[in-house]
């Protein structure tokens, strides 16, 4: 894979078929994760995702029906939380600064959000997506070290998702995740053995 001196690479650049970069991230208690781990022996869904995201926002409540759908499968859902896409359309305070407010953000990532215009700037509201076992949001290091390595670009793939074999390759991806994709994408992985 291609990666540019700052260690980003190119949503391109990641192939059906390749192996999942492995990483260690902080969830939202903050406790250290590795992919490889979480991987074991199970298909994993990997998406990158921002409450300013205004995609993620929007197609979260789809995703989630999927999600929920499998939550006895075995299948890890794995949201990492990156950079934010739009920070503008988050209030001053809302911008994070710290770990913490990164991992408060994050935290919040598991609602269903809808954006509603508020003067300048827009609003996420929504209610609470179910939480269950097999999912886990971890907290990106600024800025999007992780995402970085997987494509993640605020222009160009604001919302990647990779599912992954229980091997760990690369069976599918998305430059923005839909409940379509990964439904499908799910429905091959589960069946391959």
């Amino acid at each position: 894979m291609k990666q540019s001196p700052s260690g980003r690479a190119d949503f391109e650049d990641i192939s059906v078929g390749m192996r999942a970069i492995d990483f260690a991230l902080r969830d939202i208690r903050g406790r250290t994760q590795v992919l490889s781990e979480l991987n074991r022996g199970r298909v994993v869904f990997l998406q990158f995702a921002s409450m300013s995201c205004p995609h993620y926002v929007n197609h979260l409540g789809e995703v989630g029906a999927v999600m929920l759908a499998h939550r006895t499968d075995d299948v890890m859902f794995v949201t990492v939380y990156t950079e934010e896409a739009h920070p503008e359309y988050l209030a001053d305070g809302e911008r994070p600064k710290t770990w913490k407010d990164r991992r408060d953000l994050a935290a919040r990532s598991t609602y269903g959000y809808d954006y509603e215009e508020v003067g300048r700037r827009k609003h996420a509201r929504g209610t609470k997506a179910p939480a269950f076992t097999n999912r886990i949001t971890l907290v990106d290091e600024p800025p999007a070290r992780v995402g970085g390595i997987y494509g993640y670009n605020r222009e160009r793939a604001c919302n990647p998702g990779f599912v992954l074999s229980r091997e760990g390759a690369v069976v599918a991806k998305a430059r923005l995740v839909t409940g379509a994709f990964l439904r499908k994408a799910l429905a091959e992985a589960l069946s391959a053995r």
